[in-house]
């Protein structure tokens, strides 16, 4: 939808962004899967399943909120193109990177855009919380096989 100058340097991100962060919310499901066929074939007991399980919520909060930031970031996107489609009479797809330079800091996801630069901040934020997730979702895996295989932690 967007016009090239702007979709050679932000849609690859999105298309990154999105996929890692579907990816953690799979990883994270299937750990469901994996606790409970572990308690299922004995390997850990119920109180060790509940010991486990609390761990979830924290990585479902970090993604959740992530992927809502993002959402309400790609929808003032959208209204900012829309609105200066509006303004110039022209279809959003005409909307060039030069028109928005003054907007292009919110078109960076994982790092600033190309056409506009801008600000680190909402950048770092998604690096951070994608980080976040991921080890939060590898150190649940290692708690449940430390437990399934009798290893202390």
């Amino acid at each position: 939808m967007f016009h090239p100058s702007i979709a050679a340097s932000y849609e690859p991100q999105h298309r990154l962004f999105k996929r890692t962060v579907s990816m953690a919310f799979g990883l994270a499901g299937v750990f469901w899967l994996v606790m409970y066929g572990c308690e299922w074939s004995g390997a850990i007991t119920l109180e060790q399943t509940r010991l486990v399980r609390s761990g979830q919520t924290i990585i479902y909060f970090v993604l959740l909120t992530l992927w809502g930031m993002e959402y309400l970031r790609e929808t003032r996107r959208l209204k900012a193109v829309w609105q200066i489609a509006g303004e110039r009479v022209c279809p959003p797809q005409e909307i060039t990177a030069d028109h928005i330079l003054a907007r292009a800091s919110w078109f960076g996801i994982l790092k600033p855009v190309a056409f506009g630069g801008g600000t680190w901040l909402m950048p770092v934020v998604n690096l951070i919380g994608l980080a976040a997730a991921y080890a939060l979702i590898i150190r649940q895996y290692a708690r449940l096989l430390f437990m399934a295989t009798g290893i202390a932690a």
